[in-house]
């Protein structure tokens, strides 16, 4: 039976919960260096194996259960208890092995979580190891681009076709296939793709004297070796001296409603940019209707409301930015919340420097903003999907992209919000005054 775990996810997961980055949760049994692998089992009917793998407590007391859910979603999380961890699953290291009989017996790609407990009573400690990798007969859509960044040798890589939930790896691509021995390129977080698969991230090449271009590989962690072949690269030049970056807040566009913003914004003035939100009626997590303005949490989309009270402060937030790009939304199948009543989006971002800017975004109607993405360190390629036309043109040139990658930054109309990326700040916005869950849930 599944349940749904909005609440919990909300309210008690923040002191304790686990991203499976290898860091310990509160409580009995933490579960550390949590992850989801794929193993070659030739007699299998798959060819494989789902495998979940963890360092336990070391305590013998500790009962660790297997719970599936679905992808990760802030606003909504279904779960069901799924097994038993037997004391014989400690391998000779002293870690845990758990081998999922039935891996695609969920009608969504199934992610997984370890409860830790110490008795009858359910876990009161989790980790999140993962989903199950990407499958090769999964994997048409997988792709890379990128986008200069602001500092020298800097770019924002954006990834698309990943498993939902996926933990993915940037390297430099130095030999023949990923992985290479070297390195991955720094990020700023752990790289997790989205519920519908992408992730977008700041990343630096290290010197090199490559003369002419340079290529980058992303791969999610847990592969099988065969499928390193398959992994999406992007070439960029060898070096970049670092993009301009931004249009002044003076830049107009000639559209009256997204002006009216953009005159607010240069201004610096919170009361009158507070002045043209326009609010909703959206649930709140008990299913009762509030007014509040949706807004996109930094890696996963419209998950929360911003409730009145909260409202000046957003606004301040979302001033002391360049203005990175303005675009015509397209039509969607299932476009974010804050997207959803809007005709065009400004995406702002700081200048950069020190690798890891800040961006937030403005969703704009003829008659105000419907909705808005708070600042936070997710680069500010994040908010670019849905375009239809550009306004006001990142002041980049992408890369050459791998051929799946389409038309590279200038379009993207993957449906569902982007992954949670940086959980770390969307689970801080969950103790805030006046947030609450959306219980509308999206599937990947």
């Amino acid at each position: 039976m599944f349940v749904r775990l909005t609440a919990l996810i909300a309210f008690v997961a923040i002191p304790w919960l686990t991203i499976g980055s290898g860091a310990s949760a509160q409580g009995p049994g933490p579960v550390a260096n949590a992850t989801v692998e794929l193993r070659a089992a030739p007699d299998t009917p798959i060819g494989f194996e789902v495998v979940v793998r963890w360092t336990g407590h070391g305590d013998p007391n500790i009962r660790y259960e297997i719970w599936r859910r679905t992808p990760w979603d802030l606003r909504f999380q279904e779960a069901e208890k799924y097994a038993d961890v037997q004391a014989s699953a400690v391998l000779a290291d002293g870690t845990f092995e758990f081998v999922d009989p039935d891996p695609f017996g969920m009608t969504d790609r199934p992610c997984y979580m370890i409860g830790a407990t110490t008795g009858d009573t359910p876990p009161n400690s989790f980790a999140l190891p993962g989903c199950i990798p990407t499958q090769p007969s999964m994997m048409a859509g997988l792709s890379l681009t990128a986008l200069p960044g602001p500092d020298p040798n800097s770019w924002y890589v954006t990834g698309r076709g990943f498993a939902p939930g996926a933990f993915v790896t940037l390297q430099e691509l130095t030999c023949h296939i990923a992985p290479c021995d070297s390195d991955p390129l720094p990020v700023s977080t752990r790289i997790q793709a989205g519920i519908d698969g992408r992730f977008s991230v700041y990343t630096t090449l290290p010197p090199g004297d490559t003369p002419d271009t340079r290529k980058i590989v992303a791969y999610e962690e847990g592969w099988l070796d065969s499928l390193f072949s398959l992994a999406p690269t992007v070439s960029v030049p060898a070096s970049q001296p670092g993009a301009v970056f931004g249009y002044p807040l003076s830049a107009r566009t000639g559209v009256a409603g997204v002006d009216r913003v953009l005159t607010a914004l240069d201004a610096q003035d919170p009361g009158g940019l507070q002045s043209l939100f326009i609010l909703q009626k959206l649930p709140a997590s008990d299913g009762e209707l509030v007014d509040a303005l949706p807004t996109l949490t930094c890696g996963n989309g419209d998950s929360i409301a911003i409730a009145p009270q909260v409202l000046p402060a957003t606004a301040a937030d979302l001033l002391g930015e360049r203005i990175y790009a303005v675009f015509t939304i397209a039509p969607a199948a299932d476009p974010w919340l804050a997207f959803s009543r809007a005709t065009h989006a400004i995406v702002l971002s700081g200048a950069g420097g020190g690798g890891y800017p800040r961006s937030s975004m403005i969703a704009v109607n003829a008659q105000g903003i419907v909705g808005a993405g708070r600042p936070c360190g997710t680069p500010p390629t994040f908010y670019l999907r849905d375009v239809g036309t550009y306004l006001l043109p990142p002041l980049t040139t992408a890369a050459p992209a791998s051929p799946s990658a389409g038309a590279g930054m200038v379009r993207d109309n993957t449906a569902g919000p982007d992954m949670l990326v940086i959980a770390a700040t969307a689970l801080a916005m969950l103790g805030g005054a006046g947030v609450w869950f959306l219980a509308r849930r999206r599937g990947p």
